[in-house]
């Protein structure tokens, strides 16, 4: 184990191999193995494993258990209670819900592939792209429910493509 930080892993009785750095980090956690926790108060009473919380409050719910789980950004998963999950974030939500609805990532890892999920919270681009003879574009069409690749025409404001608006 490395523990850097005042009151880090402060009531630790059992851990393994975990990366504790900051002050207060797992502070209240009494088992950890195989996390990295990096930031102030990160994992503050989690006793999981298996996780990498990295900035300041990530991963600082209450007393559980979460294990397998991806926290990146301050207030990042602060309020989740659930394993095997990604959260991108850096504003403090309201509760467990709000955080994952308005977090920019959220996600769940599962063994199954039909299981597993990513939500982006928020719009999402890819621009730049471009095939030669025009610049090209990946947007989604509504009316098809699809992602598409295509040339792309449009103003400051929006890009069309066969009649579907995308909005940057």
């Amino acid at each position: 184990d490395v523990i850097i930080g005042s009151y880090a892993a402060l009531n630790l009785d059992t851990s393994s191999t975990s990366v504790i750095i900051g002050h207060l980090s797992a502070e209240k956690s009494v088992i950890s193995y195989g996390n990295v926790y990096i930031g102030f108060r990160v994992g503050h009473s989690n006793n999981g494993q298996d996780n990498v919380f990295i900035g300041n409050n990530a991963g600082l719910s209450g007393y559980t258990s979460i294990d397998n789980s991806i926290f990146i950004g301050n207030y990042a998963g602060h309020k989740e209670t659930s394993s095997n999950t990604l959260i991108i974030d850096s504003i403090e939500r309201l509760n467990e819900t709000d955080g994952r609805n308005k977090a920019l990532l959220y996600g769940k890892f599962d063994s199954s592939l039909s299981n597993q999920f990513l939500r982006i919270n928020g719009k999402f681009y890819v621009s730049g792209l471009t095939n030669g003879t025009s610049t090209s574009m990946v947007y989604y069409d509504s009316s098809t429910n699809e992602f598409l690749y295509g040339a792309i025409t449009g103003g400051d404001n929006y890009w069309q493509k066969s009649g579907s608006t995308v909005y940057n």
